[in-house]
């Protein structure tokens, strides 16, 4: 729809349609991010393991937040500055299929930056999901600290993402819990062709 000034000016297509939001969802997890720092839940300059650490719940040693590179990760490190789409948490950029096929599924034209020099790759996505550089040394877009983000405020909030949303942003501007869906992490990498064009992402 278009509005201006209070008036709709034209609308179109299904308004009943539920389309997936993809990364859509980083505004969300930086909304909730918002909320924890308003809400003194956090201060987003003292490191994550502060808060949370992961140990028990992620799925190798190397990843929890008391481990390498980790131990000076920050909350802002994995949001970035406020002017930039870049984040500074040493995370992967994306994962799945194009990280074992060595590109970063960022390309555009005929630019392929593949995997980055400063990364261990091993070529196993999972594996490989951690902070691989000095936090703060190398900005880039990355969908994988996003995940850990999630993970880390989920265990501040001690709720699921979707209940803070909806009460802290949905009910507010309007929109009734009827009208999203919630897919978990777990779901969604166990759904291997999550994306048809992009199996196993």
């Amino acid at each position: 729809m278009i509005a201006r000034g209070g008036y709709l000016i034209n609308a179109w297509g299904d308004r009943h349609y539920r389309h997936h939001t993809a990364s859509v969802a980083k505004a969300f997890t930086w909304a909730i991010l918002v909320f924890s720092v308003a809400d003194g839940l956090i201060d987003p300059d003292k490191p994550i393991n502060k808060y949370w650490v992961g140990e028990g719940q992620l799925s190798h040693p190397h990843k929890v937040l008391s481990q390498g590179h980790h131990k000076k990760l920050t909350w802002r490190h994995l949001v970035g500055p406020k002017h930039e789409s870049l984040h500074y948490g040493g995370f992967p950029m994306e994962m799945g299929v194009r990280w074992r096929e060595k590109v970063t599924g960022l390309e555009q034209a005929d630019v392929k930056p593949g995997v980055p020099k400063w990364y261990n790759w091993t070529g196993d996505p999972f594996y490989d999901l951690y902070s691989h550089v000095e936090p703060g040394t190398v900005g880039h877009y990355s969908s994988a600290g996003f995940w850990r983000l999630g993970q880390a405020l989920t265990h501040v909030w001690d709720r699921d993402f979707r209940d803070v949303l909806q009460e802290r942003l949905f009910d507010r501007i309007g929109i009734p819990a009827e009208r999203c869906d919630w897919l978990a992490g777990r779901y969604i990498k166990d759904q291997k062709s999550f994306y048809p064009t992009i199996p196993d992402s």
